[in-house]
């Protein structure tokens, strides 16, 4: 293995200065949350101007980004507690279109990870008067462009209310948990194609565009629930797996004006799904995204409502899988913008609807992450992209006359925006690994012109400081097929080069994922630091599989997930182990989900490399997984047996011999517990030592009710233990 080390931070190693370092410890990281940054959650602009508002205890509060002394309490949740019923805490808010009406959540319950029920009150601001928009609790309410009606999702059938008279109609009637669902994703699409709120109100308000999902033919799971009664509650969560049935999908058109629903019909054979719909902004045209369930052929297909004709606008077919857009934006010409990879890389391309032309606008870009909007009057795109280092992310914007790309931001790190209607004012947030995020209101002027700092996490910044935190190492190295690998490292404050290290690798490595990131890691940082504190390196690397490297490099696993990510995860091992500071004997691997995949698969096949591993909630055997996400990467159980078999961990569970720590969430909605259960079974079958701890009633995040320092003493003292 030949190695290339190359340091984006050049650091010498030098040995702490003699002064006392502060111990960090567990309770203050995820008890007393002394670690946590302060962020900006998701403003809200204005339709015109700088100014946004924020949900802020209790309080929605506007601002203005130029004046920074500015600001106005537009409404406090206690003032108008037992109006309507309402209980006084606000959990979310929206405007309404001309900004009259406030509709504010309350009493959120969650269905899952992606979605929630809350009650909803309509606040007036000029009358200063509260309703209710339903007398029971509802999902994904939507205003209509003209800001005259509010459509809903409530027992999984479609409703709209007129504001003006007050009348609620019914949409849908055929609405049920285990066959019909209106409106709304089911739980494998909602994970998959991020289809949470499945309608959309057109342009012009006449028509709701809808999901219609049909999944009476798919099977359910049992998730359990314990709460101290007789018998535990049993939710059945319908989760199609491969191989076997899947929901069918249509899209119905409701017309607001004669009350009338129609099933568009969509010309693909065979089962597919329906990823993305989008309204054009001209009256009575529907853009549909199609893939079949091999996901290797994607259609994109225009509705014209008017004369009731279709044609095929864009298609894309690939040997390998092929992912939608997540979005699509249309300029005032209607032509159309997305990200797609079908020249090898995440590029932004315009497709003329009437041509059907495509161009890729960002040739030069190594990845281009998100979109994020168009400013209609200069006709400049947004978006987010990394130009050679896939490790940075900077915002860029093009100019869609001339196609000229301008890189707006330049210094090192992960940049995020959030842009006001007009798209000429926005809120910047920028990070690096080792420096929380700064918040700055920013103006577009022939490039971006910081106004002023809005957050600064200046106190995460002095914790730094104080606990004496180094400067990560970031760097490359060649794998045993002379692939270059990106990889980060802590290094312990008081390091000593002369001194043999151990190492705690962490993974995730799943398909188009990225860990080493110049990027703001969380209050999972802290625990890193923490043990570093202890005399660790914490090192991670991204296997081949992941994203920011373009297609070939991260579609090299499909149909054999696990073989190319646990080589080189190996020879991550083996290089870490040569470095003469680093105990060669000592090396442990912790990873959640893919990554606890991952940790049991290096520990079981690297035994020798690796002498520990601590898997949370892994899968252990594909045919378990989702089907969507299985299909895409696996293929067909039927057509690809021998790459499930090599995949599969309980075929090898016998192979194991050091120690190892598993953790799963009995309430995981994601990897069930299921996966959890039959390793179990397998190791006790084998006769295995390990050690477990189970969290009843938490699902995939295992969070809630001191779940997390719990976890985490738990891991940190089978860290101390074994390693």
């Amino acid at each position: 293995m030949r190695i290339f080390l190359s340091f984006i931070f050049c650091l010498g190693f030098t040995l702490s200065d003699g002064q006392s370092i502060p111990e960090i410890i567990l309770r203050d990281i995820w008890s007393n949350f002394k670690f946590n940054s302060s962020t900006i959650e998701k403003p809200q602009f204005k339709n015109q101007g700088s100014t946004y508002s924020l949900l802020q205890e209790n309080e929605i509060i506007e601002y203005d980004l130029i004046e920074e002394n500015k600001s106005k309490l537009i409404l406090k949740g206690s003032e108008i507690q037992g109006l309507s019923n309402f209980m006084g805490s606000i959990n979310g808010y929206k405007f309404s279109p001309h900004e009259d009406i406030i509709l504010m959540s309350s009493e959120q319950e969650r269905i899952n990870r992606r979605t929630t029920s809350s009650r909803y009150h309509i606040y007036n601001l000029e009358n200063k008067t509260v309703s209710l928009l339903f007398n029971e609790k509802v999902t994904h309410p939507t205003f209509s462009p003209d800001g005259t009606k509010i459509a809903f999702i409530h027992n999984f059938n479609l409703f709209y209310k007129d504001l003006k008279s007050g009348a609620t109609t019914q949409v849908t009637f055929d609405g049920s948990p285990e066959e019909i669902i209106n409106g709304i994703g089911d739980w494998v699409q909602q994970e998959e194609f991020y289809l949470d709120k499945a309608y959309q109100w057109s342009f012009d308000g006449s028509n709701i565009a809808y999901y219609k999902i049909d999944q009476s033919s798919v099977s359910s799971h049992p998730l359990i629930q314990y709460n101290d009664l007789a018998y535990p509650i049993v939710e059945n969560q319908k989760y199609p797996k491969p191989g076997l049935a899947i929901p069918s999908t249509s899209i119905y058109i409701y017309n607001i004006k004669d009350g009338k629903s129609y099933e568009l019909e969509i010309p693909v054979p065979g089962q597919y799904y329906i990823p993305l719909i989008s309204w054009l902004p001209s009256e009575n045209k529907l853009c549909l995204y199609t893939l079949n369930r091999p996901q290797n052929q994607l259609k994109s297909f225009l509705f014209n409502l008017k004369n009731k004709s279709q044609e095929i606008i864009y298609e894309e077919n690939s040997i390998t899988y092929l992912e939608p857009p997540r979005n699509v934006l249309y300029d005032q010409s209607e032509n159309q913008y997305f990200i797609s990879s079908r020249d090898g890389f995440n590029h932004v391309f315009a497709l003329n609807l009437e041509l059907k032309k495509i161009t890729n606008l960002t040739p030069e870009l190594i990845h281009v992450n998100k979109i994020y909007g168009i400013d209609p009057i200069r006709n400049y795109l947004y978006f987010q992209a990394s130009k050679e280092d896939s490790r940075q992310r900077q915002l860029f914007s093009v100019d869609l006359k001339t196609k000229k790309v301008t890189q707006l931001t330049k210094t090192q790190g992960v940049h995020e925006a959030w842009f006001n209607k007009n798209h000429d004012h926005l809120i910047l947030s920028h990070s690096q690994f080792n420096m929380p995020p700064s918040y700055l209101a920013v103006r577009i002027n022939n490039g971006i012109d910081s106004i002023r700092t809005i957050e600064s996490n200046n106190y995460l910044k002095d914790l730094i400081e104080q606990y004496q935190i180094r400067n990560p190492k970031f760097f490359t190295f060649k794998n045993e097929d002379d692939i270059k690998l990106n990889g980060w490292m802590i290094i312990p404050p008081d390091f000593d080069e002369e001194k043999k290290h151990p190492v705690l690798m962490y993974v995730y490595g799943g398909p188009g994922s990225q860990e080493v990131l110049n990027q703001w890691r969380g209050v999972e940082y802290w625990w890193f630091q923490m043990l570093a504190q202890k005399g660790y390196i914490i090192a991670c690397i991204d296997n081949r599989g992941t994203g920011g490297r373009g297609t070939a490099f991260k579609k090299i696993t499909q149909g054999n997930l696990g073989y190319y990510e646990f080589q080189d995860q190996l020879s991550a091992a083996k290089y870490l182990g040569s470095l003469n500071f680093i105990d060669s004997e000592r090396i442990g691997i912790y990873g959640w989900s893919y990554g606890g995949y991952l940790a049991l698969k290096c520990l079981i096949e690297g035994s020798n490399t690796f002498s520990m591993a601590i898997s949370i909630a892994p899968v252990v055997d594909w045919k378990w997984f989702n089907a969507i996400y299985s299909e895409r990467h696996m293929g067909f159980p039927k057509d690809n047996s021998q790459g499930y078999f090599n995949s599969n961990l309980l075929s090898r569970i016998h192979l194991l011999e050091d120690p190892f720590l598993l953790i799963h969430g009995l309430a995981d909605d994601i990897v069930h517990f299921q996966h959890a259960a039959e390793l179990t079974k397998s190791l006790i079958s084998y006769n295995k030592e390990y050690e477990a701890y189970l969290y009843p009633n938490r699902n995939h995040g295992i969070y809630g009710n001191n779940a997390r320092l719990h976890m985490y003493s738990r891991m940190t003292d089978f860290i101390i233990n074994n390693l």
